[in-house]
């Protein structure tokens, strides 16, 4: 299994700095909005790490959110503050994710990887000698994970987290319409899905879900100052006003 990192990149000096060592298949990279960390999804491992790029912990990282249900792709704000996860295969006790199920045969996984890209390489000589589409399709099955349609489970899951790493809704199609969608957007009320292995880009209508038109969470505390302010800034009533009326009269001096 390949090892990845994050890294940070300076332009100024035109080097480059490890935040992450030993990842597993690192992928989606997402900057929080106020830019004090960042998140980076580990792919084969379902889980996400943080890296802290602002505050006390500057320079530490640890696991923002583990033990997801699938292995997730591309990491997405959702407008909110939070962020967009697509779990681009998922995994149960019926569609097991096999590299996760291989995990502790290293030998075996190296195999299989080896075969595989015998059989890559044996296509694309094919194709250089006999340039044909089923060869370019072959090629494509194998090289770009085609294959694991038929070995995983016939649905997607969009998570949504807050800033701590909370799940706070998921979003699910079980008909097999949508399949190994690889990172989600909101606009204009709808939720629209990418693909590396699809023709289509997806759009599912979900205006109650639209960063756009959902109030923020308030604290009980500001409830009740908003509460108070607004009470503060209504009009009296006929009757308060009669009563202030009243009152101002009788703490008139007599002459």
């Amino acid at each position: 299994m390949f090892v990845y990192r994050l890294l940070r990149y300076d332009p100024k000096t035109k080097r480059n700095e490890v935040l992450i060592d030993g990842l597993h298949f690192a992928n989606g990279v997402v900057l929080s909005p106020a830019e004090d960390f960042v998140l980076v999804a580990e792919t084969t491992k379902s889980r996400i790490h943080r890296y802290y790029l602002k505050g006390p912990k500057k320079g530490n990282h640890d696991i923002f959110i583990d033990g997801l249900p699938g292995i997730p792709d591309n990491l997405k704000s959702d407008g909110q503050g939070g962020f967009l996860v697509a779990l681009i295969v998922l995994r149960n006790e019926s569609y097991p994710v096999l590299f996760q199920s291989l995990g502790p045969f290293p030998l075996l996984r190296k195999f299989i990887a080896r075969i595989l890209a015998l059989f890559e390489m044996a296509f694309e000589h094919i194709d250089r000698i006999y340039p044909n589409y089923y060869a370019k399709l072959a090629v494509h099955w194998i090289g770009h994970f085609e294959s694991i349609r038929g070995i995983s489970a016939p649905s997607i899951a969009i998570l949504q987290l807050d800033a701590d790493g909370i799940i706070k809704h998921s979003y699910h199609n079980t008909d097999g319409s949508l399949s190994v969608i690889s990172e989600a957007h909101w606009f204009d009320g709808a939720l629209y899905l990418g693909s590396p292995m699809n023709t289509y880009v997806g759009r599912v209508k979900l205006s109650f879900a639209d960063p756009q038109k959902i109030k923020p969470e308030q604290k009980p505390e500001q409830s009740k100052q908003q509460e108070s302010r607004k009470q503060q800034q209504k009009p009296p009533s006929h009757s308060q006003q009669q009563k202030s009326s009243q009152q101002q009269q009788q703490q008139q001096p007599q002459q």
